[in-house]
């Protein structure tokens, strides 16, 4: 779902800031987290060339852990 956003924002020409309305659903199990909520996106000029492009999220290191202030999670991403 992370390479989903990514893909998004390139197809929106947008970049994605932040997300709210986020649900953290952990399964019975704790084996598996599900997420739900709403992605906010900046729009940029498509005519605009960026530095770099992110091509994919990878799943190297992923942390999803609870905090003192939410959930907070942590990715790796390819350029």
């Amino acid at each position: 779902w992370l390479n989903e956003l990514i893909g998004l924002g390139e197809l929106a020409h947008a970049a994605i800031l932040g997300a709210r309305g986020v649900e953290v659903r952990p399964n019975a199990g704790g084996t598996s987290i599900g997420l739900a909520g709403q992605v906010v996106l900046a729009h940029f000029d498509a005519a605009l060339r960026p530095r770099a492009f992110v091509k994919s999220a990878t799943y190297h290191c992923l942390r999803v852990e609870r905090t003192a202030r939410g959930w907070r999670l942590v990715a790796f991403l390819d350029l």
